[in-house]
């Protein structure tokens, strides 16, 4: 389990340090607790709901965590929580990046959040999926690749399927239409790419 660093790298966090965390601060006490693996932090439940639909939903359904503004994750690394926060804050000094993309999109389908999943979509698309296999290799005749070529290209296959099967997944509409375009093209050009672990995913 792991957030991350100044770098955009994702780090284990510490499971001995328990601290009340917030990343919002004004003159005003944040309102919610949020309790994740065992660590407290205090947040804002104004700026939760307006990245989170699972976090507005409950707050004005008359939950008991609605009376007692607190909600509890506790099987989820607070490291991550902490990272998701800053993700979410106005001008975030973080990122989502392919390295940990997949982090973000567990947390934001979990609460719901269409912003979260919007920007993870655009960072699948855009270096996952629009990186492999670009026009110029498939418009290639397969006769005249050599074997190490295509390996890489077949292997590049395997990870679009992947990105593909994410998309899915998480109804990442803009990279599962460009994987299908993609796919689209390499069946079109170069058939014999596919292998049959490709077909039956």
């Amino acid at each position: 389990m792991s957030a991350q660093d100044d770098e955009g790298v994702l780090v284990k966090s510490s499971d001995t340090i328990q601290q009340e965390v917030t990343y919002l601060k004004c003159g005003v006490e944040p309102d919610l607790t949020i309790v994740v693996g065992g660590k407290v932090f205090k947040e804002y439940s104004i700026t939760v709901r307006c990245w989170s639909d699972y976090f507005d939903a409950a707050l004005k359904s008359g939950m008991k965590e609605s009376h007692n503004m607190t909600f509890e994750f506790p099987d989820e690394d607070p490291a991550e929580w902490g990272w998701i926060v800053a993700l979410t804050a106005p001008l975030p000094s973080l990122t989502v990046t392919k390295e940990n993309v997949h982090t973000a999109l567990a947390w934001f389908d979990r609460l719901r959040s269409p912003r979260g999943l919007n920007i993870c979509d655009g960072v699948v698309c855009s270096d996952m999926v629009l990186v492999l296999l670009p026009e110029a290799e498939t418009s290639q005749k397969m006769m005249g690749l050599t074997p190490a070529e295509v390996a890489v290209m077949r292997s590049s296959l395997g990870k679009l399927i992947q990105a593909l099967e994410t998309s899915i997944q998480y109804r990442l509409g803009e990279s599962k239409k460009a994987c299908f375009a993609i796919i689209k093209r390499v069946s079109n050009g170069i058939p014999s790419l596919f292998e049959v672990e490709h077909l039956t995913k």
